[in-house]
């Protein structure tokens, strides 16, 4: 009888779970703050070569009551060692092919946004292998970036969270909420293949359902095939730290 008890949990757990996972990170790379190219072998160098500030490996994570998988392991800092609005180095997370509506969320944490300038800081994209540097890393060339987050200083010392499928930083479909600097956010971001259509959600606690409205969304038309994801420093990238990254096939 007891066989049985255990077998009708596992089912019960197997027929609840929300859609396929394509990629659960929660930087588990022990507790040595480093670069994170260096602790997470997954993760691949995309700018062809050692641009500082490197994405750092933070060994504490961000936390939120209800998100499930986290608590555990480290944390990505982007633009670290108070350089903000560098160019740095870009990694990526390659991903089986995807054609369908995809889900990215993550936990983020803003520190500092450049006031008057903004730019994006994670995103699906198609990775096309170049090749590799002088060390023998193999080069990725991100194309057909989609669902691009942004964040920017609303120059009153909050930010505000954006969107783009594609096309230029004047192009971004705003959130018009504010939010607080230094403060744990779920950012959530889908991906339309079929339309082309990116839309984001900014939540102070996860929820069940997919909410009716975006906070934002844009819409570049064209099928894009999706096989990787992004965290990206630029000029006028925030400093922030990221965690408990998923990629799904449902909310």
């Amino acid at each position: 009888m007891k066989k049985n008890h255990v077998f009708l949990v596992t089912l019960l757990i197997s027929v609840l779970s929300f859609g396929q996972e394509f990629l659960v990170e929660n930087f588990d790379y022990g507790t040595t703050p480093n670069d994170l190219h260096s602790v997470g072998s997954d993760w691949i160098n995309i700018t062809g070569g050692d641009f500082a500030p490197f994405v750092g490996y933070l060994a504490t994570s961000l936390t939120m009551p209800d998100y499930e998988s986290i608590a555990k392991g480290g944390s990505a800092n982007l633009n670290i060692a108070s350089q903000p609005g560098q160019f740095g180095q870009d990694l990526h997370r390659q991903l089986d092919p995807l054609f369908e509506t995809i889900y990215l969320s993550a936990l983020v944490n803003v520190a500092f946004v450049r006031t008057g300038g903004s730019d994006y800081f994670m995103h699906f994209n198609s990775g096309e292998y170049l090749g590799t540097d002088e060390n023998f890393d193999p080069v990725f060339n991100n194309v057909n970036d989609r669902a691009r987050v942004f964040v920017r200083d609303n120059g009153s010392g909050g930010i505000n969270f954006g969107i783009l499928s594609s096309g230029e930083t004047a192009d971004v479909s705003w959130d018009p909420n504010v939010y607080d600097k230094a403060t744990t956010y779920l950012i959530v971001a889908s991906y339309d293949t079929a339309s082309g259509t990116s839309k984001l959600y900014v939540l102070t606690a996860p929820i069940v359902n997919e909410p009716a409205q975006a906070n934002a969304s844009h819409q570049f038309p064209g099928v894009v095939e999706i096989n990787a994801f992004s965290l990206r420093q630029k000029a006028y990238g925030p400093s922030a730290t990221v965690d408990g990254i998923k990629v799904v096939g449902s909310w």
